[in-house]
């Protein structure tokens, strides 16, 4: 289950976000090597300027549904599965998952450039919550999955982007989780290895317990989802059946995007 209760994103000088695990790994080359931590850890932010990405967002998504997220560029979709993911903290409200969670979001960034790629996919496994034990069991189908060969034990400033999108899906697809995050559908490298993702994906989807699915693919959405919601400006335009949502978020666009929020939001049935 996924419970959010007036949540809110800060991003300014004043505002403090959880930076994910992939670029604490970066800051933290040295330490790291031989620590296996299970908690994201805090790292204060400052910019230049405040702004709210989130405002008074919430709504539950119990076992069982596949939720869609739509939004304009801007909206605050990505803050959105960044903050359900555990990787952002939320300035304000609370968040309550249950469950394992495995985020597909931007896997091509954040490893350390320094650190092998089996030493990189050994602390990002035990840092999406595998027990050693468990890792250990499965690193061999990691490995086998990557196609990375003898490029595994080399440091991944040595890889190209595709090379590190394919480590950072093997090890986040390893195995299923309750809850399932992506940020638009993803294909990785390109031929039969993409097919093999897009295969893998299937699985996942099918298998996982609560689907959060954001994308522009108006199709796609409405052949994975039953319900959708739409952000805007940070907060929560419209929460419903994904036919309704979706023709009034297609609406919206045709009007060029500058429709003031709705006033009426639609509510999940049950």
């Amino acid at each position: 289950m996924i419970h959010l209760k007036d949540v809110g994103v800060r991003c300014g000088r004043t505002a403090h976000r959880d930076r994910n695990f992939n670029r604490l790994l970066k800051r933290t080359a040295g330490r790291l090597r031989n620590v296996f931590a299970k908690q994201p850890v805090e790292i204060a932010s400052s910019m230049t300027s405040e702004f709210w990405s989130l405002r008074d967002v919430s709504f539950d998504i119990g076992q069982g549904e596949s939720v869609g997220i739509v939004g304009t560029n801007g909206a605050g979709k990505s803050t959105l599965l960044r903050v359900v993911g555990g990787i952002y903290r939320p300035t304000t409200g609370q968040v309550t998952v249950n469950g394992k969670i495995t985020p597909l979001l931007a896997l091509q960034h954040g490893f350390n450039s320094e650190l092998t790629g089996m030493e990189n996919l050994r602390m990002a496994g035990i840092l999406l919550g595998l027990e050693p034990e468990q890792l250990e069991e499965l690193i061999p189908s990691i490995i086998e999955f990557t196609e990375l060969g003898n490029f595994i034990d080399k440091p991944v400033r040595t890889y190209s982007s595709g090379m590190l999108a394919r480590l950072g899906f093997a090890v986040s697809t390893a195995v299923v989780p309750d809850v399932l995050i992506l940020d638009e559908v993803m294909g990785v490298g390109d031929g039969a290895f993409r097919e093999r993702c897009k295969e893998r994906l299937v699985t996942l989807i099918a298998e996982a317990r609560i689907l959060l699915l954001c994308s522009h693919n108006m199709n796609y959405l409405k052949e994975r989802c039953e319900r959708v919601i739409w952000m805007n400006r940070g907060q929560v335009e419209l929460d419903g059946p994904v036919d309704t949502v979706l023709e009034r978020y297609q609406e919206f666009l045709s009007q060029g995007g500058n429709r003031t929020a709705a006033t009426t939001k639609l509510k999940q049935a049950g």
